[in-house]
């Protein structure tokens, strides 16, 4: 079954299964996916299913309703799709999402503003673009790359132990989603709350050994 994942700042905090037609967003109690913030319109936006697909709508809120970055009124959900009320994200799971491994690993950018300035040869006005990748280190996958590009990405085994990473302006945070034991980053559990990662940080998932790292 198709679900949603509400984030703040890299902490899931629910997971909502599309059970319904209709599931409603907003500050409101009555609503499916309440969120309890200033920020959101009682009835904020709503998600619907049509014919095998979903879509997003924008319910007039005050603040707009946006989707992977860009403010819309209504659009059609593709899996790993992320909708933002700001702070929130809501991430988008088809419900024909695969357990591999790499079948959960999405691409985020990573625009090193501050880096590009700060490194020799390039002035305040250059952007440096880099790229963060997920290198496995071993099992049947070892020695594949995996670049990132959504704010939010899930990767894992579902029904065995899930994580989370969150862009936040220039670094990565990893958080635990589903599974009786949290990730461990360089060998030590993260718990329940997020870590902020780092190159060559290796992260153990589901038995795997993965290196967040620059892609060079």
């Amino acid at each position: 079954m198709a679900k949603v994942v509400l984030t703040v700042d890299g902490t899931v905090l629910k997971e909502l299964p599309l059970a319904k037609s209709r599931i409603a967003i907003g500050r409101r109690a009555t609503n499916d996916l309440v969120i309890n913030h200033v920020a959101v319109s009682g009835l904020h936006a709503a998600i619907v299913a049509q014919q095998g697909k979903f879509f997003v709508e924008d319910l007039n809120s005050t603040n707009g309703t946006q989707l992977n970055g860009q403010t819309i009124v209504r659009q059609q959900l593709q899996d790993r799709d992320v909708i933002e009320i700001p702070p929130y994200q809501i991430q988008f799971h088809a419900e024909n999402e695969q357990a591999a491994l790499t079948d959960h690993v999405d691409t985020v950018k990573l625009q090193l503003d501050e880096i590009a300035a700060e490194a020799g040869g390039l002035d305040s006005g250059t952007v440096l673009q880099e790229f963060a990748v997920l290198r496995v280190l071993d099992g049947a996958s070892a020695g594949q790359e995996h670049a990132l590009s959504k704010p939010v990405t899930t990767f894992g085994h579902p029904g065995v132990q899930v994580a989370v990473l969150t862009q936040r302006k220039q670094s990565y945070f990893i958080s635990h989603v589903e599974g009786t034991e949290t990730p461990r980053v360089n060998g030590i559990p993260i718990g329940e709350g997020s870590r902020r990662l780092k190159y060559d940080d290796v992260i153990e998932l589901s038995g795997t050994k993965i290196k967040f790292c620059r892609d060079e």
